[in-house]
């Protein structure tokens, strides 16, 4: 059973966790299949394209992102239980969410306002006087699923109302439980989600329970039995390995969510079993990778080594909150030039890179100067270090 943290987190001179480097890795990764979702549907490109069938089912990036916060956050939590107040933790996640996502609503009420003079399209935003406090309070992810499509624009922003919500009421159950207690709370949460989403499915449909907060826990709470787990090494010991027997297969299935056969769970249509249990299995799969992200000798460290896919885990919210608005306005400087069809893959790479670039110019520039009020208003504790405990070790701890 997981006991309370007991050693101290490896941090860089940046005081990132020094002995996770893979989760960067994953980051990529997971901001990167979002994105090739979304090529379709932001770029000129024909729809009988490979590219656009294989698509379909890279919105799974998002439920990576799920498991991944739950993980960092709860063993953030788990950490500072003793050395400080909820208050401290909530003023990092407001300076660390708050300024890009209300300067990119500020943003996009401007674009609002001039819509029909800059002939916007509804496609891109569409934001109804009604979904402007929903957005402005978090609760992004409300308007389509009550049947009202914002714009591709402000409809991402529902993956960010669910890990808004998760920040402000997990702390009570991380620092109010016991090790025990809330390893038991996160397995209830991945167990019940799935009868939760099919008793529901009937009323909110399939994108209610796909963009609602009480349907999508399962992810966030795996990710936090994971960061239970990694404050002992015998249950750390045992849950590496049992990431490394099943990672194959966990590799495989998230293969078949995303390209098998062409994307056809997307949420929209997955059907009734899909959408009770389709998440679920995403969310197993995403907890096989992040565990297998933790290993320091591990495949995602060698990758995760070259600076550039380690820059864009670094800058992949940035990358999510940019993506939509510097690919509309890269196809429409793009539509003059008539680029031919068989070369519109091209824009895909090029789309990454200027997302990239704009993205590092924020965090650079306006996310980086506000992160550094953290360390005079409620510096990071950090994230427990992980146990690499030896089987003689673990044997020794049971």
């Amino acid at each position: 059973m997981a006991a309370e943290p007991t050693s101290l987190p490896a941090l860089d001179s940046k005081g990132r966790i020094g002995d996770l480097p893979g989760l960067d890795a994953l980051r990529a990764v997971a901001v990167l299949l979002v994105m090739v979702f979304h090529a379709p549907a932001l770029l000129p490109m024909d729809y009988v394209t490979a590219l656009e069938r294989w698509s379909r089912g890279a919105w799974v990036g998002v439920d990576l992102f799920f498991v991944l916060s739950g993980f960092l956050v709860t063993g953030t939590l788990l950490k500072g239980r003793a050395t400080e107040g909820l208050s401290a933790f909530w003023i990092r996640r407001a300076l660390r969410i708050m300024p890009l996502y209300f300067l990119y609503v500020g943003l996009l009420l401007t674009l609002q306002a001039h819509r029909d003079a800059w002939h916007l399209t509804a496609h891109l935003i569409n934001l109804h006087d009604d979904d402007v406090p929903r957005v402005l309070c978090f609760l992004g992810n409300v308007p389509e699923a009550i049947g009202h499509y914002p714009g591709m624009a402000a409809a991402i922003l529902w993956s960010i109302a669910i890990e808004e919500h998760f920040y402000l009421l997990w702390p009570f159950a991380a620092r109010g439980l016991s090790a025990r207690g809330l390893e038991r709370l996160c397995v209830a949460i991945v167990a019940l989600s799935p009868l939760l989403r099919w008793v529901a499915l009937p009323y909110a449909g399939e994108n209610g329970v796909y963009l609602l907060t009480p349907f999508r826990l399962d992810g966030l709470a795996l990710g936090a039995w994971l960061a239970v787990q990694a404050t002992s090494a015998p249950a750390w010991e045992r849950v590496r390995a049992a990431a490394a027997r099943w990672s194959a297969v966990a590799l495989a299935t998230f293969a078949v969510f995303v390209a098998t056969p062409f994307g056809i769970w997307e949420p929209a249509r997955g059907g009734a079993v899909f959408s009770a249990l389709g998440y679920t299995v995403i969310a197993l799969c995403g907890g096989v990778f992040v565990v297998v992200a933790t290993d320091p000798q591990g495949l995602l460290r060698s990758v995760c080594a070259r600076p550039l896919v380690r820059h864009i885990g670094r800058v992949s919210y940035g990358m999510y909150i940019w993506h939509v608005l510097v690919g509309t306005a890269l196809a429409a400087l793009l539509r003059p030039l008539a680029i031919p069809r068989a070369g519109l893959e091209l824009l895909v790479p090029a789309w990454v890179l200027a997302t990239l670039a704009v993205a590092s110019f924020t965090f650079r520039f306006f996310e980086s100067p506000v992160l550094r009020l953290k360390s005079r208003w409620a510096p990071s504790v950090g994230m427990p270090g992980l146990p690499h405990a030896t089987k003689a070790a673990a044997a020794s701890e049971r």
